[in-house]
């Protein structure tokens, strides 16, 4: 998860792994003047429901962005549909990296 985000762009991004942090409610802490788009975080393993805990301004671009559960998280298609490149960027192996995207 991030902490906060100013001035920075989250594009295909995903998380599964869970915090150290007590508490912790969402994807991203804080977020101003961002963009976030096509990037997802596991329900299960993150522990996490909620996509910020606050939003800064009106300069903030979100979408396609979403909390799956593990099993939807480990299909190509999800990925795919929202632009991930799987021929040149990324690749997906039930066998390797417990099933996610490498």
């Amino acid at each position: 998860m991030f902490r906060g985000a100013s001035r920075s762009n989250i594009i295909n991004c995903y998380v599964t792994s869970s915090s150290e942090f007590h508490n912790v409610s969402a994807f991203v802490g804080i977020i101003e003047n961002t963009t976030i788009k096509n990037s997802f975080w596991d329900l299960e393993s993150t522990g996490v429901s909620f996509f910020a805990v606050d939003i800064v301004g009106d300069q903030n671009e979100i979408y396609n962005t979403l909390g799956l559960p593990a099993k939807e998280m480990k299909r190509v298609t999800i990925y795919e549909q929202r632009g991930w490149d799987f021929d040149n960027v990324w690749g997906i192996n039930s066998n390797f990296n417990n099933g996610y995207p490498f």
